[in-house]
């Protein structure tokens, strides 16, 4: 790990991390993860709520880390209308790589089981205690210059589900053809990904309307059809991705 260290503070790197604050009692766990490494990225913030920006800017600052913008944005898109509309351009244009992370409570599973996928997704994206995952991710992309986009690697075996024609015809619209029955993607929409990996997306130049109204359905969006086709995009720009897997943690 000497080695990653050396690798790490000899890049004049530009690091984001966007991080959407719906339940601001979630962002605590958050910013503790990203805590446990060298590496001090830029902090992109939206949130639906102007009551809580002097809570999260507190909040970042008891952690030192460094608020490079926070947005308030329309409730509406969940966490990726903010990511696409609120912050993309700026993300896509100003950083070397950068993280999408979310206060995730996934209303529609039990307790226990929605904090399990949460503790899931950082730990593997942020860290702990014992894995200093930012640092490990920021040294296997520069490492490797094909590597766009990193998530973890998840248990279930997923597809499409109610999503396919949403997905192919939006996918159509960047110049996607291929569309596998079954594939490895970033669910619960959490990843690392390099500059320019995910542009085709932030080119669509989606507005707030494009986004479905609350309340959302379990299934069959145009927000559930783009977690899908992040894998895809990333490869029709010319990077593989690679995924996380932390021993004894899973969901």
């Amino acid at each position: 790990y000497k080695e990653n260290k050396n690798l790490l503070k000899s890049k004049n790197l530009k690091i984001a991390i966007h991080i959407h604050v719906y339940y601001l009692d979630l962002l605590d766990e958050i910013l503790k993860a990203i805590s446990f490494n060298k590496t001090k990225p830029d902090l992109l913030i939206t949130t639906p709520f102007q009551n809580d920006v002097r809570k999260i800017e507190k909040e970042c600052a008891n952690y030192g880390l460094k608020i490079k913008k926070i947005l308030v944005t329309p409730n509406i898109g969940r966490d990726i209308g903010p990511l696409i509309s609120g912050v993309g351009e700026i993300i896509d244009s100003n950083y070397d790589f950068y993280a999408h992370i979310h206060t995730k409570k996934a209303v529609h599973s039990d307790g226990d089981m929605a904090k399990e996928w949460r503790e899931f997704l950082i730990n593997n994206l942020l860290g702990n205690s014992v894995s200093n995952m930012i640092d490990k991710i920021i040294c296997s992309f520069l490492n490797d210059k094909n590597l766009g986009l990193v998530f973890p690697d998840d248990p279930n075996c997923c597809s499409w589900s109610l999503n396919s024609e949403i997905a192919k015809n939006l996918g159509s619209k960047m110049g996607l053809k291929y569309f596998p029955k079954h594939f490895n993607f970033p669910i619960g929409t959490m990843f690392w990904a390099r500059k320019n990996a995910l542009s085709p997306l932030f080119n669509l130049n989606m507005d707030w309307d494009s986004y479905p109204k609350e309340p959302l359905p379990y299934d069959g969006t145009i927000l559930h059809s783009i977690e899908r086709l992040i894998p895809f995009i990333n490869e029709s720009q010319g990077f593989k991705y690679s995924v996380t897997n932390l021993p004894s943690i899973t969901r």
